[in-house]
């Protein structure tokens, strides 16, 4: 039941469930338009990480993070290349977008198929 009231309220065009993010209800809607925030991030650890990532102060602190935190940002499917120390801010807007929607994306393709909601 919950998930045909969020469904006519979508497809209405009505108040988006305050379960989901206002990022996520977008996606969901077809707007590409993703403005996320560490604040988003309900993780903590991943939220540190990429504040970490995020105040480094030089390339090799940068780098460092990185190197231990490589398998974070590989399963992220990050590839930016790092080569200078302004490339950190690419690297977490990209991580950002996986965690807000390509992590949840598969749940969101099963969900709606062409418009129509599954129920199984």
């Amino acid at each position: 039941m919950a998930g045909r009231i969020t469904a006519v309220s979508l497809v209405h065009g009505g108040p988006s469930p305050s379960f989901l993010s206002a990022n996520l209800m977008r996606h969901i809607l077809g707007i590409d338009d993703i403005h996320a925030t560490l604040e988003d991030i309900d993780d903590h650890e991943i939220k540190g990480i990429l504040f970490n990532v995020r105040n480094s102060k030089s390339l090799d602190e940068l780098l460092t993070i990185l190197e231990k935190q490589t398998l974070v940002f590989h399963l992220a499917g990050c590839k930016t290349v790092i080569k200078e120390l302004d490339d950190k801010e690419k690297l977490v807007e990209d991580f950002l977008k996986w965690y807000i929607i390509k992590r949840n994306a598969f749940g969101i393709e099963r969900k709606f198929v062409a418009g129509r909601t599954i129920t199984a």
